[in-house]
């Protein structure tokens, strides 16, 4: 087998953990968890840019699946729906669930700080996909992408207030 096979067969393996710790990820059920995520990022605007989270953050359902958005899935640039930080950076993001009678069980997630120009990475995006891709070395089905689209990292699945931990009190004030 070649190098790259090898380099394949490796990739297949941590789809399969990926899987398997989205399937062992229990979260609460959509409305709580919307309800969570507003009181987290409000008291994060308290502390920061004062911004109302009413109209920024929302809750949708369809069949039972949910989704749960703050500002645009793709930033293409500042709007008035992003979270914004004093040091200028700005975030979106967006979840996805599946309401199940012990709470909720996460379908993707896509975060995306920006943290502007003067950053080492102008931005960072967090990524769960649904499911594996085709070529799981290339597109790993959870990545982060570090200022480019077009490299994807693999990453480990974090539930919703274990990324905004990392993005509120690590990445961000690590490029002011």
């Amino acid at each position: 087998m070649s190098t790259e096979g090898r380099a394949q067969k490796r990739a297949l393996l941590v789809e399969g953990r990926i899987d398997a710790a989205v399937r062992d990820l229990i979260l609460p059920a959509p409305t709580a968890l919307f309800v969570n995520l507003r009181a987290y990022l409000q008291e994060r605007a308290e502390r920061g840019v004062p911004q109302s989270l009413q109209d920024k953050i929302r809750l949708r359902r369809e069949s039972g699946a949910a989704a749960i958005t703050l500002g645009p899935s793709i930033d293409k640039g500042e709007t008035e729906q992003h979270f914004l930080f004093a040091s200028g950076a700005r975030l979106s993001f967006s979840l996805s669930l599946r309401g199940e009678t012990a709470g909720s069980r996460l379908i993707a997630y896509r975060y995306h700080l920006h943290l502007g120009s003067k950053a080492q990475f102008e931005s960072l995006r967090f990524d769960l996909n649904k499911e594996q891709r085709a070529n799981p070395l290339r597109e790993p089905r959870c990545h982060v992408h570090l200022g480019t689209a077009d490299v994807r990292v693999p990453g480990i699945v974090l539930d919703p207030f274990e990324l905004l931990d990392r993005l509120f009190f690590v990445v961000e004030p690590g490029f002011r």
